[in-house]
């Protein structure tokens, strides 16, 4: 096995060694799309960099993930993968500003069926990131562990190749982190403000806080 600075000697090498180190999970179209380089040559040097374990990958369902070798964990593996998938990506994110929310919330305002919405909850529900109970006979959905998902999603938000979620954290990475802020606009804040319209092609209904 070659060593791994000669292997990167190469420019292209490492502009796609880079590229999947900030964007952990990233399939070979969205490789190919982003730094321009055509498939066909993308592929030759995935092949190469993975035979001399430079980079990893994994088949989810459809898609063949790319991850640098040994960079990050099996269990964040299969979290980055689910949250490639807009609905699940938008329904975590709709749970950390809303807090509680029954199925029928999630899905009139994420305007996705209650059937989509619950095979998605499972999803997240397995890999330990929301959970449910009941308030008064009625099952609602929350976020298991807010903190530490917020700080998840913010560590790998440009990995997900979504405006609107380095958009998101940005922005409530500043905000939570006063509470007193945090607070007054939970309370305050109105329909019409800036950042609900600008959240609006997260959430197609208006954005409830």
């Amino acid at each position: 096995m070659e060593k791994k600075n000669h292997i990167l000697e190469l420019e292209i090498r490492r502009i796609i060694y880079n590229f999947i180190l900030e964007h952990p999970g990233v399939y070979l179209l969205e490789i190919s799309r982003e730094i321009k380089i055509p498939k066909t040559t993308l592929d030759y040097h995935l092949r190469y960099m993975s035979k001399n374990k430079l980079i990893s990958s994994k088949k989810y369902g459809e898609y063949l993930r790319y991850f640098v070798y040994e960079s990050i964990s099996r269990n964040e593996k299969k979290i980055i993968n689910i949250l490639r998938n807009k609905t699940c990506l938008h329904l975590i994110l709709y749970l950390s500003s809303h807090h509680l929310s029954t199925r029928n919330e999630i899905s009139k305002d994420l305007e996705k069926s209650p059937s989509t919405i619950y095979h998605f909850i499972k999803k997240l529900i397995n890999l330990d990131i929301i959970e449910s109970f009941k308030d008064k006979k009625t099952k609602k959905y929350r976020l298991k562990n807010e903190r530490e998902t917020d700080k998840f999603l913010i560590k790998y938000k440009n990995s997900l190749l979504d405006k609107w979620v380095v958009f998101f954290f940005n922005y409530f990475d500043w905000v939570k982190s006063d509470k007193i802020i945090y607070r007054f606009l939970l309370k305050y804040v109105g329909k019409e403000d800036l950042l609900l319209s600008l959240l609006e092609d997260i959430f197609p209904n208006p954005y409830y806080v």
